[in-house]
């Protein structure tokens, strides 16, 4: 199984592998495990530590993640660091791995 399907709102159903990509003109894609619970939904980013996002809905949970992806990801750029970014996180039973797109204005360089 490969690729991506069901694009909405920047992100997606993914195929296989995890990780992150960058594309040209300050696009980046990452895949995020997203699972539900008791107070909604959580996504988690697959390579880069620590950046949750959390919501009544599944899109919600994904917006949240893109918006701090896109934090940290300005941040690194700012500070003329890369985003740190570890081994793929296994998938845990019972979740969905999504693609989650961020796009930074005014950003060309990883």
């Amino acid at each position: 199984m490969g690729g991506t399907t069901s694009s909405t709102h920047g992100f997606s159903q993914a195929g296989s592998g995890d990780g992150w990509v960058y594309h040209t003109g300050g696009v980046y894609r990452f895949h995020a495990h997203v699972a539900a619970g008791p107070g909604g939904f959580e996504a988690v980013a697959a390579t880069v530590p620590g950046q949750v996002g959390r919501g009544a809905t599944e899109a919600a949970a994904l917006d949240v993640l893109r918006d701090v992806l896109a934090t940290s990801l300005r941040q690194a750029i700012t500070a003329g660091r890369p985003l740190p970014k570890t081994d793929p996180l296994p998938t845990p039973p019972g979740t969905e791995v999504r693609v989650v797109i961020v796009r930074l204005s005014g950003t060309s360089a990883a």
